[in-house]
This record gives structure tokens, sequence and C-alpha cells, in this order.
């Protein structure tokens, strides 16, 4: 998303009921131009920390004991696809154990 959908997003947001009834009584041109910048930073801060330490949280498990598949990056600057199990990252073209991963995020969704 770049930042014209963030503000065009941001600008949206500013029309729910509540915001809009607050935005009345204010000078709405100047609020509504804070709120689409706060919304865009908050986007961007958002995008730009995805990565979780490994130290910090493991990625959840299924019922059968098997992640999603997530990005890692490992300490060799190896960047990749895996699913975690049996407390290791796992290669999901194989079997093959991945070593040294030091960050993973989960996969975003598609967009409709």
């Amino acid at each position: 998303m770049n930042t014209l959908d963030f503000i065009k997003e941001g600008r949206e947001y500013v029309k729910t009921p509540v915001l809009k009834a607050a935005l009345n009584l204010l000078d709405k041109e100047d609020i509504e131009s804070h709120i689409a910048l706060a919304f865009k930073n908050g986007a961007e801060y958002a995008l730009e920390n995805q990565w979780i330490s490994v130290k910090d949280k493991l990625p959840k498990l299924d019922k059968n004991g098997i992640s999603d598949d997530v990005f890692i990056y490992c300490s060799n600057r190896y960047i990749g696809v895996s699913h975690f199990s049996n407390k290791e990252f796992i290669n999901p073209e194989g079997f093959d154990i991945i070593d040294n991963v030091e960050y993973w995020m989960p996969i975003p969704k598609l967009p409709k």
C-alpha cells in the first residue's frame, strides 16, 4: 500500500460516525489531516516491525503440532519460508531442519 492509499484509508476512517460527530465541533480539515497522518504513520510502523525474535515468541502450532508456513531470517543471512514443528524450523519442501533462525514473521494473506 502506498502513501496515497494510507491517506485515503485514514480519510475513510475519519468518516466513522463517532469521529464525524466529534469533527463537527472542531476544525474539521485540520483534525482530518492529523488523523490521516497518524493512521499512515501507524500503518508504516506496523509494516516495518513485523519480524518476531525467536527469543520472544515462536509460531503458533495447530492441533497436529505444526505451524503455518512463515518467513524466516537466519544469522547466516538466509531468508526463506519454513514451518515450525517439534521445536525446529523445517524446510517445507522436504524435511531438512533449518538452523540459526533468529527471526520469523507470518506470511500475510493475499488481498481479495
